[in-house]
């Protein structure tokens, strides 16, 4: 394994393109490697902090998601859509204010992947929130929400002890308080744990199979692999579904029905959010604005990774290659 002073060295003998910078959001390669010798010495912080005996496993744990909210999960990606920022989307998805209030529950696992769609409610959506679950400020705020009288907060969830969206609608009525949706963010293991730590009695949300778009889902999939095939016809299936767009790979807390995906289809982060409030609020807009977010996101994440874009969003704006780099607080 490579030191930390060798790592050093192979950086000052490296040679980044000016699309590469420009991708990454600087202008030179000394900027590069003072910023990625900062996240060495940050981290050397925290591996030796994480290695006192005396330090409780729960201090363990906010440190670790201290240093990759500071962080992220790579360097020099966009805080909010977690692409480089050469690609980001935050300035191109559309903003909408739901009455819903939104929060996404992100594992610590799933901040900072660039194929998170999660994301994008954040971006999307006026107070909406994205927030780390073991992060302490983030917990905090979670928790203040959870007490908040103003609101009646669901999580969304499916199950048969959860509520239908006009269930949920009536009762808030009752209150006379507005719904505050939350929605974990992880694989199904890791939402399941999330799940757990929530309080016994809070209100689950399950939204109808027509909303989710298991339909629209398993169309886009047949559509993709109808066109693979006419390209490549001799490649075997397995090979092909190898590459299957982004949205096609999550395998989130909103599956349908857990272990039941090939039947039911799979829907992402976004997509699960955005049938929730179409359900609630019948706002179309609001749900076609979000899925254009989603489009935006697989297509900048492929052209990421060099790949061709499934949805041509970017020749909409008329713009070829990397888009330009936009700069966050």
């Amino acid at each position: 394994m490579k030191t930390n002073r060798c790592l050093e060295e192979d950086w000052d003998h490296s040679g980044l393109s000016g699309l590469q910078l420009a991708e990454r959001g600087i202008s030179s390669v000394a900027e590069y490697i003072a910023n990625r010798k900062e996240r060495l010495r940050q981290k050397d912080e925290l591996l030796a902090y994480l290695a006192q005996p005396d330090v409780s496993g729960t201090d363990k744990g906010h440190a670790r998601c201290a240093y990759l909210l500071h962080n992220g999960k790579l360097p020099f990606q966009c805080r909010h859509c977690f692409l480089l920022p050469g690609n980001c989307v935050c300035g191109r998805v559309r903003k909408f204010a739901p009455r819903t209030k939104v929060v996404i529950s992100m594992h610590p696992d799933e901040w900072g992947k660039g194929s998170n769609t999660g994301c994008l409610c954040a971006a999307s959506l006026a107070g909406g929130e994205m927030l780390m679950r073991g992060h302490k400020q983030h917990d905090d705020q979670l928790q203040a929400l959870l007490d908040d009288p103003a609101f009646t907060c669901a999580m969304l969830w499916p199950g048969d002890d959860a509520l239908a969206p006009q269930q949920l609608l009536e009762l808030a009525q009752q209150r006379g308080t507005r719904i505050a949706l939350i929605a974990l963010d992880g694989t199904w293991d890791c939402a399941r744990k999330m799940k757990s730590r929530y309080p016994p009695g809070l209100l689950m949300l399950k939204v109808p199979a027509h909303l989710a778009l298991p339909d629209a889902s398993r169309q886009r999939q047949q559509q993709w692999e109808e066109q693979q095939q006419q390209q490549q016809p001799e490649q075997p299936l397995e090979q092909r579904q190898q590459q299957v767009p982004l949205q096609q790979q999550q395998h989130t807390a909103f599956d349908l029905e857990a272990g039941n995906a090939a039947q039911n289809g799979r829907v992402c982060t976004l997509e699960a959010v955005a049938g929730a409030l179409l359900a609630l609020e019948g706002d179309v807009a609001v749900h076609d604005g979000l899925l254009h977010a989603l489009k935006l996101k697989v297509d900048a994440m492929r052209r990421q990774k060099h790949m061709e874009e499934v949805y041509g969003t970017t020749a909409e704006q008329g713009r070829n290659g990397c888009l330009p780099a936009v700069s966050h607080p």
